[in-house]
């Protein structure tokens, strides 16, 4: 399916940038906002799906901040793909979700998970933990 495309993928990114998939449109937009806001590129998509064809359409992102639920191919099966491409594997994945902590399946292969309603602030720590300063 998206392996195909995903082997075209580059190691090393120009621009650095953050891969955000929520299908909430309001979110993507404040955490796009957020992201630049920290001096790198941010990329939005709505979907799973959309976020498999992003990556397979160019450079690796810093991070990838990945809403649990989401309509068609869910979390699971979208990290599922990303953990099998070498050039994603160690690209760090926080869910960013509104399902209560105890209900977030403890096996998912993240690193970290954050509840929303997320602030700026916590976007811009995450950043910084994971991209380190841009």
């Amino acid at each position: 399916m998206m392996l195909d495309k995903m082997t075209a993928l580059h190691l090393v990114p120009d621009p650095p940038y953050v891969l955000i998939i929520d299908d909430d449109p309001l979110f993507l937009a404040t955490a796009c906002e957020a992201v630049r806001e920290q001096g790198l590129a941010a990329r939005g998509v709505g979907s799973a799906v959309e976020g498999l064809e992003a990556l397979a359409e160019g450079d690796a992102p810093k991070l990838i901040l990945l809403d649990l639920i989401l309509p068609g191919l869910g979390a699971r099966d979208f990290l599922a793909v990303v953990k099998q491409e070498i050039a994603l594997s160690r690209t760090p994945v926080v869910l960013v979700t509104a399902v209560a902590a105890e209900e977030v399946p403890g096996d998912l292969q993240v690193d970290g998970v954050v509840l929303k309603p997320v602030e700026a602030s916590q976007l811009a720590s995450l950043v910084h933990r994971y991209c380190g300063r841009a």
